[in-house]
């Protein structure tokens, strides 16, 4: 009885293993972190943020002007220019894994980072939203 037991119990197992991909509606775990560059570049140009920032990572903004970092260039990186979304800041990162909500709340001037609120409140769609924060989270690292 008890070898029947563990054939069963590993039966059971392995089919809910190998059912996981019909769930996911037929993704794999890789293709969830997958970025759509296309919606991204469309909030990101929509919501102005090649005003103030720079996105290497998806070629976005304006990657040859040069200004100061508001943020005194230790935030996003040692280099003149605007902040580059791609290179964002230990402190940042250790922010988003606290809360899964900073990001968006930050950008809704609800939270502060180092004491300041973001420069311009984020007045994209909560989809919009979605996606710049997604595409922050699961960008590709250089």
């Amino acid at each position: 009885m008890f070898q029947l037991k563990n054939w069963v119990s590993l039966g059971l197992f392995m089919g809910v293993f190998l059912s996981l991909p019909l769930f996911a509606g037929g993704k794999t775990h890789a293709s969830h972190h997958e970025v759509d560059a296309k919606k991204l570049e469309g909030v990101f140009t929509k919501a102005k943020c090649g005003m103030c920032h720079t996105w290497e990572t998806y070629k976005l903004g304006n990657l040859k002007k040069n200004a100061t970092d508001p943020l005194g260039g230790d935030q996003f990186g040692k280099r003149s220019g605007p902040p580059d979304l791609s290179k964002l800041s230990p402190e940042l990162m250790k922010e988003i894994s606290k809360s899964k909500t900073f990001l968006g709340d930050y950008l809704h001037r609800k939270v502060k980072l180092r004491g300041k609120n973001h420069s311009f409140f984020f007045k994209g769609t909560p989809d919009d939203l979605k996606i710049i924060t997604y595409g922050l989270i699961h960008q590709k690292k250089k």
